[in-house]
This record gives structure tokens, sequence and C-alpha cells, in this order.
């Protein structure tokens, strides 16, 4: 089971804007963690903030 939480929907004047941050609630194989993805409204998908190109 997957969590989103966007700053930018609750806060319009946030700096992190398009910014979603996906906690991982429940799995069988892996502990709960949470990582920070940057969404790309043009196209509908999400990237990783980790690569430096975006």
């Amino acid at each position: 089971m997957l969590g989103l939480y966007r700053e930018d929907y609750y806060d319009k004047q946030t700096t992190q804007k398009g910014i979603f941050e996906v906690s991982v609630l429940k799995s069988r194989f892996s502990s709960e963690t949470t990582v920070n993805l940057l969404f790309d409204e043009r196209f509908g998908q999400f990237k990783n903030l980790a690569k430096s190109n975006y």
C-alpha cells in the first residue's frame, strides 16, 4: 500500500512545487520507507529526484 502527499496542494506558498512524498505503508517483502519524486505534469509521470538531469 502506498501513500501520496503533495506539499503544494496544501500550502500554495511552498518552494517544493511538483514534489510528491511517496510512502510505502505496507509491504510483504520490505520495511516502511519514504521517497520524494518529481511529478512531470506534461507527460503525467513521476521522475526520480536523485538524478541530477531534471
